[in-house]
C-alpha cells in the first residue's frame, strides 16, 4: 500500500512570512498526518526566491528559500508549482525554486522553464504506477507569465485529455491536480464541476483541486472521487481576510492498494492570533455532495460567490466601488462576464442573494 498526502495552498507571505522558522507552526497531529505518508504533495503557491515576498506587494506570494526546510519537515517530496503565482519572481524564481527543491530531495511538478512546451506528467512506480497530471485555470496572471515559464492551462482540454490517456496507458492510476475555480466560492461552479467530471470520463481516477482559498465539498462518482478545493493551509494575507472561511483548510491522504484506494481527511484551521495551523473538527462543507444535492445547493452557494466577487472589487478599487448600492452592483454584475455566469447559475436575482441567501449559506453549509 502507498499513501499520498495533499495540502491546500502554501505561501510564506504577509502574516506567515517568517513562520517557516517557527517550530510550533503546526500542531503535532498535523505534522504526523503529512510526514507519515509515503509522499506528500504540497501546493507551493509561488516561488521560493531571495528574501521572499515584499510586504508591500499584496499579491506576490514568494516564500523565503528557508521554507524548504519546513517543507522537508512535513515530508513534502513533491512540490506542485502549477498555479497562478509560480511566476511571481519571473524565470529566476522558477529556476531557484527547482534548484532548492532538488537540494532538499524534492521534485517540482507542473511548471517548466520553456513556454513552448507543456509540463509532462509525473510518474511514481508504486501500485502499478501512479501518474499525476497538472493544469491551471486561465487568468490575467497565467496568460501574462514570462515567455520562458510554461504551464498547462486547462482551456487546452485536448492536451489535458491526451495526458490523462497517456498516463492510463502507462500506469494503473491517474491523479489530476487542477488549480482553478472562482476564489472564495463555497462550491464548485457548474461549469468547473462539469470540467472535473470530464477529467474522470477521460480516464482519471482521482481529482484533487485547489485555488479557491476556501474548502469545498467532494464528490464520489462510482469508484472515483473529486476533491473540489482543499482551501488554505499556510496562507494568510489582508486580501484573504476580507472573506469568510479563508482560515480553514483540508488535508487529504490517499491510500492506494493495488486496484483500490481509500482516503482519510484532516480539517485544519489557521489560528490568526498565534499564527499557527491546528487540526479541528471536520468542516461542515467537506461532505459528499452528489448531483441532486448539488443542484439544490448551488443557488445558495452562488449567492455567496457573488458577494465574494464584490468584496474582491472593493479591495482592488475601493474608491470606485465603496459607494455602490445593491442596484449599482446588479447593473455592474450584469455587464461583467464572470458575474453574469454566476447570476445565471444562481437562478435568483442578486438583490435576494445579498441578504437571506447569504445567511442561509452560513447556516446550512457551514453550520457555524
Amino acid at each position: 500500500m502507498t499513501t499520498l498526502a495533499f495540502t491546500g495552498d502554501i505561501a510564506f507571505s504577509k502574516y506567515f512570512r517568517d513562520s517557516w522558522q517557527d517550530e510550533d507552526l503546526m500542531s503535532p497531529e498535523v505534522v504526523s498526518f503529512l510526514s507519515e505518508s509515503d509522499h506528500c504533495i504540497a501546493n507551493v503557491e509561488g516561488p521560493l526566491f531571495g528574501g521572499g515576498a515584499s510586504a508591500a506587494k499584496l499579491l506576490n506570494h514568494a516564500s523565503n528559500p528557508g521554507a524548504a526546510a519546513w517543507l522537508k519537515r512535513i515530508g513534502a517530496d513533491i512540490w506542485n508549482l502549477c498555479n497562478n503565482h509560480v511566476a511571481d519572481c519571473g524565470i529566476d524564481g522558477l529556476l531557484q525554486t527547482k534548484q532548492i527543491a532538488a537540494e532538499h530531495g524534492a521534485v517540482c511538478i507542473g511548471a517548466v522553464e520553456d513556454k513552448t512546451r507543456y509540463p509532462q506528467p509525473l510518474y511514481l512506480p508504486e501500485e502499478g504506477g501512479i501518474g499525476i497530471v497538472n493544469c491551471c485555470y486561465v487568468s490575467e496572471l497565467t496568460v501574462k507569465m514570462p515567455e520562458t515559464v510554461g504551464i498547462l492551462l486547462w482551456d487546452d482540454e485536448e492536451e489535458v485529455k491526451r495526458q490523462i490517456r497517456e498516463v492510463k496507458s502507462k500506469a494503473r492510476w491517474c491523479i489530476v491536480m487542477p488549480h482553478g475555480g472562482d476564489e472564495f466560492t463555497d462550491m464548485p461552479e457548474p461549469w468547473n464541476r462539469q470540467r472535473y467530471l470530464r477529467f474522470l470520463e477521460y480516464g482519471a481516477d482521482i481529482v484533487v483541486s485547489h485555488h479557491p482559498h476556501v474548502v469545498q465539498n467532494y464528490e464520489t462518482v462510482g469508484d472515483k472521487i473529486i476533491f473540489y478545493s482543499l482551501g488554505n493551509f499556510v496562507f494568510d494575507t489582508d486580501y484573504q481576510r476580507q472573506h469568510v472561511y479563508t482560515d480553514l483548510g483540508q488535508l487529504v491522504k490517499l491510500s492506494i492498494d493495488g486496484d483500490s484506494f481509500s482516503w482519510e481527511g484532516m480539517s485544519v484551521r489557521i489560528d490568526r492570533e498565534k499564527h499557527r495551523v491546528v487540526s479541528c473538527d471536520t468542516h461542515a462543507i467537506f461532505t459528499d455532495i452528489g448531483k441532486d444535492s448539488y443542484r439544490r445547493l448551488w443557488p445558495i452557494a452562488a449567492a455567496g460567490a457573488l458577494r465574494a466577487q464584490e468584496k474582491i472589487k472593493l479591495y482592488e478599487d475601493p474608491e470606485r466601488f465603496s459607494s455602490f448600492s445593491g442596484a449599482d452592483w446588479l447593473r455592474y454584475n450584469m455587464k461583467e462576464e464572470a458575474y453574469k455566469k454566476l447570476l445565471e447559475g444562481s437562478l435568483m436575482p442578486l438583490t435576494e442573494a445579498l441578504s437571506e441567501k447569504e445567511a442561509a449559506l452560513d447556516a446550512y453549509l457551514r453550520k457555524r
